[in-house]
Parts: C-alpha cells; structure tokens; sequence
C-alpha cells in the first residue's frame, strides 16, 4: 500500500509545498518506507528531466550535424568552383601563351632581279627581301632565327620599342647566333604600324647584301573604321654587286656580256632577244668594277610586281627603305595622304603629296583613293634609281593598273 500511495501521488516535488506539508502530517507511515522504496522513487523523478534533456541535446547536435553538412556542402561547392575558375584560366592563360611563329633561314641564296641578272645574296627564306610578316596588335609573337651560313649573324627589329634583352645590342652569349645555331626572339607586338627586321649594326655589312624583310602589325582585330580595302607593302633598296659570269640561253648575242654598255634597247627586250643570264656577286661597299641595282620588292623594273586596284578602292602604302640612298617617289595621277612616317600617328595636320623622299632606312605610309582609272607609274624621280644600267624600264618603278578598266590601247585589235 506504500508503494501504491506514492505511485498515487506521483512525483512529490511536482506539487505545491503546502500539499507536501499536509501529507507529511497525516500519512507517518512514509517514514517507515524502506531505502530501496525512497531509490526507486527518486530515479522516478529524475528520468523524465534526463529524458528532455537528452533530447535537446540529441536535437543540438543533429543541428549542428546538418549545419556541418551545409558547411561542408558549401566547402565542396565552393571548391568544385574554384576548380572551374582555376580550369578556366588555366585554358585562358594556354591560349594566351600561344604564339605565333615565324621561322626565318638565313642563308645564301641566288636571285633572279630582272630578265637576265641573277644575284648571289644573303637570303632569309631564299627571298629577296625576306617574307613579309603580318600580326596584330597584342599577338605574342616568337621569331626563330636559323643561321645557315658559315659566319655569325643577328636580329634587329628596326622600329619596334620592346626589351633590351630581346632587341638590344647582341652578345656572345645573348643574340649573336653562330653558325648552324637557332635562336628565338619573343615579344608582344603591342605597336601597330610598319616595321622592318635586318641583322644588328654589328652585322651590317649583311643587310647590304640582302639580309631584311617587312614587319608589319595591324591593329588589334582589324576592325578600324580606317582599315583600307588594299594594303601593299613595297621595299625599295639598293644592292651592290660584282659581276661573276654568264650564262648561255636559248641565244647569245655574240661577245657576251658587254659590262653594261650596250644601248641597243631596253632590258624587256635584251631578255627576250636570248641575252646570257649574269650572273653578280652581292658586295657591300662599292668597289670599281661594282653595279648598283635599284629594285622594289626585290626586283628591278619591268619585273616588279604591278599595284592592282579597283575604282573607288582606298589603297595603302606601306613604303621601306632598305637601301643606301634617299628615294624621291612620285605616283602619277593621284595625291595621297602622308598617313606616318617611321610609324608615327598620323600627321597633323593632315599631309597631301604626289611625290615623297623616303630617306635610307625610313618608313613611311600613304594612302590615296583609286579615282583615276588608267595606267600609271609610281617610280623614283632620279635616273639613276628609276633605270637599269642607263635603260629603262628598269629600276625603282612599277606600274598602278586599274583591273576593272580595260585601256582601248590594251584591247585586242583583232
């Protein structure tokens, strides 16, 4: 009945005091209620408190365990898209270390000039002057240099500003490229304009003898509104060279080679009446017994390439001296615009000509609009220059055709 009375009451901490008070006056026989009873009924009461607490605290640590795995959810999240960034860069800093590759030989190689003059010159690529170069602006661009001749050799990009250790004068141990060796230049070609590349002040004897070719950089994505429909690059130069031999063609007029002195004609038609091909040793400085062959984009008039255009075509010249000498040019029939000169921005204020000086060693760009269909020249205004060996056509001159216009002298008579 003990336990059954305090079963009945339940826990005796849950009631008021004054309801403790009473029981305890009327119910003495609690005091003989056995140690093990008054056990019993004390881990009675604290259960259901350990209970709730043991909940809150399950509860607590499963927040937290949810929270840990946001947490972590967040971290993997987090760390699969700094792979993704880390991925994309990566990929962006592979293409932005692309580069474009030119490779240029140095070499001896045996030229034809004109219709029956063939020179023995230094060479990139075999190709007097050597191939041009085109690239935009911001390109990172890589030149390898293959010397394959049997003397020393270097590089100079002439007009372009970049780092001393790429550009600057060579060393035994920086630039110099011996023979049979490879080097490579690189840069950024941040610099739009025109430029060109010949072997250092060092090996300057080189460049005489045909050692240089165009550079040019457009500007970046080619997308200026000032981007012209024909952009022509012309290189005028001067080569020095000794007379070495001839040889026989399909005729030989009698005596050979005559040293230049023949009047008998021009050039077109000596070539085509059988004269011997000669052959000249390029030379650096002139020597007693040396001619001078004036030439545009390596070959002596008639055999330079024709500028062809279009009516209404806005025409670019991209014009290097990589001669000796000044060359006065004129171009019949048209006024251009001096857009640069030695790759400056354009001239202000705005500069028209039909005839401009470009000095030994100068760039300079101009441009004019094909408005005046025909035939018409563009050539040196000094003999000397313009003419090959006392003849013309020969020389620094070249003919500006219009293609979509047929000339009534030009037609079929028949």
């Amino acid at each position: 009945m003990n336990i059954k009375l305090f079963q009945t009451g339940g826990a005796p901490m849950l009631r008021k005091p004054w309801e403790r008070r009473q029981l305890a006056g009327s119910f003495h026989g609690v005091a003989l209620v056995s140690s093990a009873c008054a056990a019993l009924i004390g881990v009675s009461a604290i259960v259901p408190a350990f209970s709730q607490d043991g909940m809150a605290a399950e509860q607590a640590r499963e927040r937290q365990e949810l929270q840990d795995m946001r947490d972590e959810v967040g971290d993997i999240k987090g760390t699969i898209n700094d792979a993704m960034r880390q991925m994309t860069e990566l990929n962006n800093q592979m293409k932005n270390n692309e580069y474009f590759e030119a490779h240029l030989f140095a070499k001896e190689s045996t030229v034809k000039v004109a219709g029956d003059v063939s020179i023995t010159a230094l060479t990139y690529n075999g190709k007097l002057p050597g191939p041009e170069l085109k690239f935009f602006q911001g390109d990172k661009v890589r030149l390898v240099l293959h010397n394959q001749m049997k003397f020393p050799t270097s590089l100079h990009l002439h007009g372009m500003i970049i780092p001393g250790t790429v550009d600057g004068l060579p060393r035994p141990d920086s630039g110099i490229v011996k023979p049979g060796a490879t080097y490579a230049y690189q840069f950024i070609a941040n610099q739009p304009g025109t430029y060109w590349y010949h072997p250092q002040v060092i090996h300057g004897d080189q460049k005489a003898k045909g050692l240089f070719g165009s550079f040019v950089i457009l500007p970046k994505g080619n997308q200026r509104a000032d981007v012209p429909d024909k952009d022509v690059v012309l290189v005028i130069s001067d080569v020095k060279a000794e007379y070495r031999s001839s040889e026989s063609r399909a005729s030989t007029p009698s005596g050979g080679y005559d040293g230049g002195t023949s009047t008998k004609g021009d050039a077109a038609s000596q070539s085509l009446s059988g004269s011997p091909m000669r052959l000249f040793q390029a030379v650096a400085t002139s020597k007693k017994d040396a001619h001078t062959f004036y030439l545009i984009n390596g070959k002596s008039a008639p055999m330079a390439p024709p500028i062809d255009v279009r009516r209404g075509q806005k025409v670019r010249l991209r014009i290097i001296n990589a001669g000796q000498t000044a060359v006065p040019l004129h171009l019949s029939g048209h006024r251009f615009e001096v857009l640069a000169r030695d790759g400056s921005d354009m001239l202000e204020p705005r500069v028209y000509r039909d005839t401009i000086t470009v000095n030994a060693g100068e760039r300079v760009d101009v441009e004019f609009t094909a408005d005046n269909p025909g035939l018409w020249a563009l050539a040196s205004e000094v003999f000397e220059q313009a003419s090959r060996e006392g003849r013309t056509p020969g020389g620094i001159a070249c003919i500006l055709r219009y293609t979509d216009i047929v000339e009534p002298a030009l037609q079929n008579p028949n």
